[in-house]
């Protein structure tokens, strides 16, 4: 594989074309650690290096804020007793990627128990978050909702889902929870004790 992306590189490679097409995919952070390498750095013009080394010092700059508020947020949440299932990206980050700077990220996505859905709430406005829009959710929807309207702590530039589930309470698609719950599999997220989906769900 590497013989074969050395001659891609050696050859007429449109990089500006690479990069754009890297881009919906999200794996320019990937295109990075592999171009970096001592076998295939050297095919790569320097402003290219350059361009995917900022790219991923910025994603690591930025994943470590996310982990810190992320581990912040649950500690709150288990003090309060309310158990928490972290979602999408940041339940990836450590158990899977072996560098954080590998997984592109650009929220937090926790989902609690509706019954706790408004204590988690509290949580997060007490931490400094608010309503990236004018929260006037009526009651009704705020119920049927799959997520509170999103949240942004402004300071440090990182928006916030709390999720009571993944569709709407009146979507075609809803379904019991309940299992997912019970499948759940315990991890430490940065030190605090967390959930994550079972790899099925």
């Amino acid at each position: 594989r590497r013989h074969a992306i050395k001659d891609l590189l050696t050859g007429k490679l449109d990089w500006d074309l690479l990069m754009q097409k890297a881009v919906w995919p999200r794996l320019p952070l990937l295109l990075s650690r592999h171009l970096s390498s001592p076998v295939l750095s050297t095919f790569v013009p320097e402003p290219v290096q350059e361009k995917l080394k900022n790219l991923r010092y910025q994603r690591l700059a930025m994943n470590m804020i996310l982990q810190d508020e992320l581990s912040h947020l649950l500690s709150a949440f288990n003090n309060q007793g309310i158990s928490a299932i972290v979602l999408k990206g940041a339940a990836l980050l450590e158990n899977i990627y072996s560098d954080i700077s590998l997984r592109s990220m650009n929220d937090l996505d926790i989902l609690v128990r509706p019954e706790h859905l408004d204590l988690a709430e509290t949580i997060a406005l007490g931490r400094g978050y608010v309503y990236l829009a004018a929260q006037n959710m009526p009651k009704q929807s705020r119920k049927s909702g799959r997520h509170l309207d999103n949240l942004v702590l402004r300071q440090k530039g990182i928006l916030l889902e709390i999720h009571q589930h993944f569709v709407n309470t009146d979507d075609p698609y809803h379904f019991d929870l309940s299992d997912f719950w019970s499948r759940a599999e315990p991890v430490k997220i940065s030190g605090v004790p967390a959930l994550v989906l079972a790899p099925g769900d």
